[in-house]
């Protein structure tokens, strides 16, 4: 929490991009749950992976000591260049955590082969798009006029590689793990099957805020959509911490199941939404009907 005053006060003084409440959640609550499972469960890595993106808040306040060293003191402070460096990478660890947080859940191990490849494959692009990152030639993250200390000149194809990457991780490494989430629910029993439920309805919760995003008016204040964004970050860390903690409390099969028919049918709304927007502005994108089709709901 030490980012907001130091965000406030640095831009007063410098172009600092904004601070999110979306990402002091996953900065603390993702954490603060794997701290609290690592206790009990210290041999689990889903605990570990889950303390990842811890790294937001030290990525921030190195980012503006950085900042502060080269854009605002008359002389510069020892060390800006490692809070510099750090500044261009510090996010990266939700990368990791969020595609093989549902692979690892709930005995942190990989019991197929077809979960073991994807896990590696995670690793392996996660990694491959942190070293870009570490090397691009770029201001950092939360202050754009301090410049990365090690950026390659002329490397700036580093940054497409970075992408590329974290669109693979995040989207496609999670759309995957989703999925053998689902297979590995209908096949479990018991006390794991409970616990997989629960994940399962977390991450219905972070995907159909995520979803309702992309009906987000443009007029609409980005408070509004920085507010969903952390609703659906509290969604996996809360299935997380009630799974291995208190799977018993509640029965999640009816809540589960309203879920699902719930953001299916947001995504088919959604889906016939963005067609017939896209059919009145490739037919008639000038005229009074392409406007108001094109106007998000309110």
């Amino acid at each position: 929490m030490a980012t907001v005053p130091v965000h406030d006060w640095l831009a007063e003084r410098i172009a600092v991009t904004p601070l999110y409440w979306s990402d002091l959640v996953l900065g603390t609550v993702w954490p603060l749950v794997g701290a609290v499972l690592a206790r009990s469960r210290p041999r689990n890595p889903v605990c570990w992976l889950m303390l990842l993106p811890a790294m937001i808040g030290p990525y921030h306040l190195l980012a503006y000591y950085a900042g502060y060293s080269r854009l605002v003191a008359a002389d510069p402070l020892p060390g800006w260049e490692v809070g510099a460096w750090v500044g261009c990478w510090g996010f990266v660890g939700y990368w990791f955590a969020t595609p093989l947080v549902p692979l690892l859940f709930p005995y942190g191990r990989l019991e197929t082969a077809l979960r073991r490849a994807c896990a590696w494959a995670v690793v392996a692009v996660a990694g491959t798009g942190t070293l870009a990152t570490m090397l691009r030639p770029s201001g950092t993250d939360p202050v754009p006029g301090v410049p990365n200390p090690l950026g390659i000149a002329g490397w700036e194809w580093l940054h497409i590689v970075m992408l590329t990457c974290a669109a693979a991780t995040m989207l496609g490494g999670t759309l995957v793990a989703a999925v053998l989430l689902v297979l590995r629910t209908r096949a479990a029993t018991g006390t794991e099957r409970a616990q997989l439920q629960w994940l399962m309805l977390g991450g219905l919760v972070m995907a159909f805020s995520f979803l309702s995003l992309l009906l987000d008016d443009a007029e609409q204040p980005a408070l509004i959509g920085d507010l969903v964004m952390l609703i659906g970050l509290l969604g996996p860390p809360a299935s997380v911490a009630v799974a291995m903690l208190r799977h018993g409390l509640f029965d999640v099969e009816l809540v589960l199941g309203r879920a699902i028919v719930f953001t299916v049918l947001s995504a088919l709304v959604l889906g016939v939404y963005a067609g017939v927007v896209a059919g009145a502005r490739l037919i008639a994108p000038g005229s009074l009907t392409g406007l108001v089709c094109s106007l998000s709901p309110r």
